[in-house]
């Protein structure tokens, strides 16, 4: 069984969404605080499962595309959970998030701090091991069931499993590594707690979602809170508590996040620069809806440590 191993630090939201491209996930990150960022990926791929433990030292919201042939089942690991969210249910302690086939997209944020640890596994196995053990309800409820609360113990072994395969990825001898990992999962979601009123729920999700949507569409635009609340329909005063809510940050600070992170790719990748016809410090920021360089670099160097102009990787337009 062939193995793949990844373990990356990333500093900055774009280094973050290039290692999920390489895995065949399009996602984008927007980091929530204005400060330096430091995480870490470990990515585990084993035939047709991936294993992911995902860390960092500041919140990041993370919107993007999801593979539906695939069930995806996560918890948030670190002491503040208060930040950690998932599909618009903030995470409690021995909660797990699994994200049906019904969703169409990814959307969860990491807290400062905190961790998630991750599991993919293909639809086509579960399936297949559910028939071959005579407990095809076991199919529904992993596919279809978007989140629980394991009772302590089950949980603990839950996540002792997952990070088994993150740090041990050897197929069994005598069952194959989907097998092992499905019936864990068979363990756990069937020891659950059915009170689901420990899970806070988000008003606001679905405006959330769709905003983070937009603002992606238009990083580039030097927008205000009007034009945003008027393309999605709604108030101002509805757009800034919903994004509280879920980002703890306002509108217009995610979408410069955004476009910050965006500059920021530009800077340092000719290519970027090839393809946009910017490659001066000041194209690039005013091309990402910049129109004040002092603004852009003190903003720029409280987050990358470094004036755009010691970052930028110079190249000649053709």
């Amino acid at each position: 069984m062939s193995l793949t191993l990844l373990n990356h630090r990333f500093t900055s939201c774009f280094q973050f969404s290039e290692l999920a491209t390489s895995l065949g996930y399009d996602v984008t990150a927007v980091q929530l605080t204005n400060e330096p960022l430091i995480g870490h990926w470990r990515a585990v791929i084993c035939g047709s499962q991936l294993f992911m433990l995902i860390s960092t030292n500041i919140t990041l919201a993370i919107y993007g595309s999801r593979d539906p042939d695939y069930g995806c089942f996560g918890v948030m690991l670190g002491d503040d959970l208060s930040r950690c969210q998932a599909h618009g249910s903030q995470s409690v302690p021995h909660w797990c998030s699994s994200f049906s086939p019904m969703l169409s997209e990814t959307f969860f944020t990491i807290g400062a701090h905190c961790s998630a640890l991750i599991g993919y596994v293909s639809h086509k196995d579960i399936n297949k091991t559910t028939t071959d053990w005579h407990e095809v309800d076991l199919l529904e409820k992993l596919s279809y069931r978007n989140e629980v609360i394991f009772q302590p113990d089950v949980y603990e072994r839950f996540v002792k499993s997952t990070f088994y395969r993150l740090l041990n990825p050897q197929p069994d001898a005598d069952c194959s590594l989907s097998e092992q990992y499905i019936l864990t999962l068979y363990d756990a979601f069937s020891h659950t707690n059915e009170d689901r009123k420990l899970v806070k729920k988000f008003k606001r999700y679905d405006l959330a979602k769709e905003f983070m949507s937009y603002a992606i569409q238009n990083s580039n635009r030097p927008l205000k809170v009007q034009d945003v609340a008027d393309a999605l329909y709604t108030s101002n005063t509805t757009l800034i508590k919903g994004c509280y809510e879920f980002f703890g940050a306002k509108p217009m600070d995610v979408m410069k996040s955004l476009r910050l992170d965006q500059a920021h790719r530009a800077l340092l990748t000719p290519e970027v620069q090839q393809a946009i016809g910017a490659n001066t410090v000041i194209s690039i920021a005013k091309h990402y809806g910049f129109n004040s360089r002092p603004h852009f670099s003190q903003s720029y160097q409280s987050v990358y440590g470094k004036t755009p102009g010691e970052s930028i990787c110079k190249t000649a337009l053709m």
